[in-house]
């Protein structure tokens, strides 16, 4: 297994002009990031070298450090990488529909995503990262960052366009739906207040918004 991660890192790097072109350096990039991500979270960041990453992932430790700068740029890096990965097809699978509709499936997405043991892998990463002393872009390394942010806000938007939605500022409705539909759950969930199943959830995410229509009315069924 290892040499065959090792042989997809070197022909990653090959190519003919001595250096990669655009879509060999990408592969490398995702390549790389795949490789720390499952050594991060097989053995924690501590006990991963630059020297292994680069190994296991067919490239050197100059490469890695001329990318990402340290291994904490690198552990920003694999975080960051991870979710925009997992959030990818919540983006891409958004169905027409009211405001409301929309809402809950992206919701739905969301929270069932944030209960993944892969996902809560990456946010003890994301702690991590975060406890550094470094510039995060985004802020926080969370699926309450810009990515589920910005995918409500474009729900928000599209309603606001066609009139449907009245709201002078969607980002910090956004930001307050997402907390009341998948940050609030899924802590709930974790705590055992109540199933992660998805009838519960379901029955959560309704009752949330039928409390929340009477000031937001685009959020009545």
């Amino acid at each position: 297994m290892e040499s065959g991660t090792a042989n997809k890192g070197a022909n990653a790097q090959k190519s003919r002009g001595g250096r990669p072109r655009q879509e060999v350096a990408t592969r490398l990039a995702s390549h790389i990031l795949d490789v720390a991500l499952e050594q991060f979270l097989a053995r924690g960041v501590e006990r991963v070298s630059m020297d292994e990453i680069a190994a296991r992932a067919g490239t050197t430790k100059r490469t890695l450090y001329s990318r990402y700068g340290s291994k904490t740029g690198l552990l920003v890096a694999v975080v960051q990488w991870g979710i925009a990965m997992h959030m990818r097809p919540v983006a891409g699978a958004i169905p027409q529909g009211t405001v409301r509709e929309r809402l809950v499936h992206v919701a739905r997405r969301m929270l069932d995503l944030s209960l993944k043991p892969e996902i809560i892998g990456l946010e003890q990463l994301a702690r991590q990262a975060a406890a550094q002393d470094i510039e995060i872009p985004g802020g926080r390394l969370t699926l309450s960052s810009q990515t589920g942010v910005e995918l409500i806000q474009g729900i928000l938007d599209e309603g606001s366009a066609a009139g449907s939605v009245h709201v002078t500022d969607t980002h910090f409705a956004a930001a307050f739906l997402l907390d009341a539909l998948v940050i609030v759950p899924r802590a709930r969930i974790l705590w055992k207040q109540f199933e992660n199943k998805p009838r519960a959830k379901m029955e959560y995410m309704e009752r949330t918004l039928d409390l929340l229509a009477s000031g937001m009315p685009f959020l009545s069924p």
